[in-house]
C-alpha cells in the first residue's frame, strides 16, 4: 500500500482555504476526561499544553476553523461518519476509545458525513466511512473503515511520526481554560438573506440564498432557506382563515393553485402534516400535476427536516409512485 505520509502528498494535499473562509469561531464541547501525558508517558509540559474543552468533538462548518488551527500544535484526526457504509459506527467507536487513551496525542473530530455532504466534498472525499489526519491545516488520507485495531495504531504512530517532524509538538490537555465558545455567527448571505427577511424584501432574500448554493451547491442550509423563504412569499398577505377553510377537492382539474396555497398555509401555520396530505391526495388521483406536486412536497420536506411527519409523507409518495 502506498505511503499515505509522503511529502508529495503533503505537498500536494487539499486547499481548504474557500471552506475556512466560510468557518464560524466555535471551541469545542464540554470536557469529558483528565490531564494529558506527553508522548514519552510524563506529564505534559506547560509550554506544549494545548488547552481544549475535549479530546473528541463534534466537527461541522461552524467550528471547522478552530479544527485547522488546532491542527499546527497538535494532530486532529476528523472521522466522517456514514450510515451508509459497514463498519463506519465501529470506526468510530474504535476513534473515540483510542483518542481517549491517547490522553491528548490527538484530537478526534466527529464530521456527520451525511448531514454536513458540503464538508466531505471539500476533503475530496466520495463517501464516509474514512478518517482523514488533519497536520498544519493540511488533510491526508489516514484511516477506512475495513482497518483493524492493529493497522489503525500503526497508522496513529506513523501521524505522531509525520508531526514531529512538522514540528508539531503539542499535547491536548483538556482545561477549563480553552476559550469558550462564543455564538455562532451566519456567512455573510445567509446573514444578509435573513436581514432582507426581517424587512419583508422576500425577492432579495431568494437572490442570497440562489447566490450562495451558485458558489457552494451542496449548501443544505441555503437550500432550506431558499425553500422557507419562497414559502413566506407565497403566504405574504393571504388571509389565513380562509385559506385554511377552503375545500379544493382533489378530483378538480382546476383547483390546482386552491390546493397548492391551502397546503402552503397548512405547513405555514404548523400543521404540516395536514397540508402535506392535501398535496399527496391530489398526486393520488391528478396524473398530468405530479410533477409540480411532487416538487412542492420536496420543498416541504426540506424545510421540515427529519420529523416523523416528513417520514410519513415520504413513504406514501413512494407508494404512490410505485
Amino acid at each position: 500500500m502506498d505511503n499515505p505520509f509522503a511529502r508529495a502528498s503533503l505537498a500536494g494535499a487539499v486547499d481548504l482555504s474557500a471552506l475556512k473562509a466560510k468557518a464560524e469561531k466555535r471551541d469545542a464541547p464540554a470536557a469529558t476526561t483528565g490531564p494529558a501525558p506527553t508522548p514519552d508517558g510524563q506529564g505534559a509540559s506547560e509550554t506544549n499544553q494545548v488547552p481544549v474543552r475535549s479530546l473528541v468533538i463534534d466537527a461541522g462548518i461552524e467550528n471547522l476553523r478552530e479544527l485547522l488551527a488546532l491542527s499546527n500544535d497538535v494532530p486532529v484526526l476528523v472521522d466522517f461518519k456514514t450510515t451508509s457504509v459497514p463498519g463506519s459506527a465501529a470506526l468510530t467507536a474504535l476513534l473515540e476509545r483510542l483518542a481517549l487513551a491517547a490522553n491528548g496525542k490527538f484530537i478526534l473530530a466527529r464530521v456527520d458525513a451525511d448531514k454536513q455532504p458540503e464538508i466531505l466534498e471539500a476533503f475530496q472525499l466520495r463517501q464516509g466511512g474514512v478518517a482523514v489526519a488533519l497536520l498544519k491545516g493540511q488533510p491526508v488520507p489516514l484511516i477506512s473503515a475495513d482497518l483493524d485495531e492493529a493497522e489503525v495504531l500503526a497508522r496513529l504512530g506513523r501521524v505522531y511520526e509525520v508531526a514531529a517532524q512538522q514540528g508539531i509538538l503539542g499535547i491536548a490537555v483538556v482545561s477549563d481554560a480553552a476559550p469558550a465558545a462564543p455564538a455562532p455567527s451566519l456567512p455573510p448571505r445567509h446573514q444578509a438573506a435573513f436581514d432582507l427577511i426581517d424587512k419583508g424584501d422576500y425577492d432579495g432574500a431568494i437572490a442570497e440564498y440562489e447566490a450562495a448554493l451558485r458558489e457552494m451547491p451542496t449548501d443544505t442550509l441555503a437550500t432550506a432557506g431558499l425553500a422557507q423563504v419562497r414559502l413566506l412569499k407565497r403566504v405574504d398577505g393571504i388571509d389565513f382563515a380562509e385559506v385554511l377553510s377552503s375545500e379544493p377537492s382533489p378530483e378538480n382539474p382546476d383547483a390546482l393553485a386552491a390546493t397548492l396555497l391551502k397546503a402552503d398555509a397548512c405547513v405555514a401555520s404548523g400543521h404540516a402534516e395536514f397540508g402535506m396530505n392535501i398535496v399527496l391526495d391530489r398526486f393520488a388521483v391528478q396524473f398530468a400535476e405530479r410533477e409540480a406536486l411532487r416538487t412542492r412536497l420536496l420543498e416541504y420536506f426540506t424545510i421540515l427536516g427529519d420529523i416523523p411527519e416528513v417520514g410519513a409523507a415520504r413513504k406514501r409518495l413512494t407508494g404512490l409512485l410505485y
